[in-house]
């Protein structure tokens, strides 16, 4: 492992990721959110890919569905690549051999403003998630971003310890919700369709 930091200001940049056992890399991943997106937390979003095996081609589109060309890198084992931004809501890595792949977003000359996720494989997508993270007492809030890969709208149920209710994700796009104070929450796709929630704490 290694720790690096700008001088200024100092050791207050951080991050972690989990390292995900190789037998939960997939070969299909997208990314919920994007560049295109308006909250400036996502003002930078890149892809960091892993690979398992020897002579694994990736393709990665910046946009998925949209106009963008797909690039292809091939990756040995142990090698990664880093695509530095430009990655918006929708974007995908496919690869013909397991791959791991992390997010990493940021906003730009923000010097606190960064996150990494790990991403999980289609193929592991589920329709009910669970977080226990709340906004702070003090009011430092914690979004929860959802993404609907599929055609048409997706109703999400959710159940915190304040309440209960639902909201619409349009189809191939992502919804924003914030979670209340000292309280996790559950979210649950009303057709049973599956979908991908992430989480930003202190955002």
């Amino acid at each position: 492992s290694r720790a690096a930091w700008a001088t200024t200001p100092g050791p207050v940049l951080s991050g972690a990721v989990e390292v995900t056992a190789t037998l939960d890399y997939g070969t299909s991943y997208i990314s919920p959110v994007g560049q295109n997106l308006t909250n400036r937390l996502f003002q930078y979003v890149g892809f960091m890919i892993m690979a398992e095996q020897d002579n694994t081609s990736v393709t990665i589109d910046l946009d998925g569905p949209g106009t963008n060309v797909a690039s292809v890198v091939v990756l040995n084992r142990g090698e990664s690549h880093l695509v530095n931004g430009g990655v918006r809501t929708g974007g995908s890595v496919n690869s013909t051999k397991p791959v791991q792949v992390n997010l990493v977003i940021g906003r730009y000359a923000g010097r606190y403003a960064t996150d990494w996720f790990t991403l999980y494989p289609t193929d592991q997508w589920g329709n009910s998630y669970v977080t226990p993270v709340g906004t702070a007492a003090n009011g430092n809030q914690t979004f929860n971003y959802f993404y609907n890969p599929n055609a048409t709208n997706s109703t999400i149920n959710y159940l915190t310890r304040v309440g209960s209710g639902s909201f619409s994700v349009p189809a191939g796009g992502v919804t924003q919700y914030q979670m209340p104070q000292s309280s996790g929450a559950r979210f649950t796709s009303v057709s049973g369709a599956n979908f991908f929630a992430l989480c930003t704490a202190g955002a």
